[in-house]
């Protein structure tokens, strides 16, 4: 669901579609879960939602539990298989935490140090 958010987001950017424009828009391609959750959004609000508010509250309501705080997720991230593999986890993971790009190869290179030093003993 949030790719499909960043996606909206993306297009309409592109489009430079006006705020006040882009609720309807997206309501109407919600299916399921995602539009059980809209409507029980909007009774709670009162049928007053906005774009940012709507945007808020579905990261809040789809975001995987792990991520809730990504940057210990990715402080104890290991390699399970391959440098690849955890690699595309990393990046899954980085762009949700507020850091330095240095940081964040620091922090990408010293769990890969642990992991080899794990693998030794």
């Amino acid at each position: 669901m949030l790719n499909w958010l960043y996606q909206m987001e993306h297009l309409f950017a592109i489009h430079e579609t006006p705020i006040e424009d882009r609720l309807d828009f997206c309501v109407f391609f919600l299916k399921d879960e995602a539009l059980v959750w809209w409507q029980w959004l909007q009774k709670q609000k009162g049928g007053d939602v906005t774009w940012p508010e709507l945007c808020e509250e579905m990261r809040l309501q789809f975001r995987p539990d792990e991520l809730d705080d990504p940057m210990t997720v990715l402080a104890n991230l290991k390699q399970m298989g391959s440098v690849h593999d955890y690699h595309k986890a990393f990046i899954k993971l980085a762009y949700l935490v507020d850091d330095t790009k240095k940081n964040l190869i620091s922090l990408f290179t010293w769990t890969e140090r642990r992991y080899e030093a794990e693998g030794e003993a």
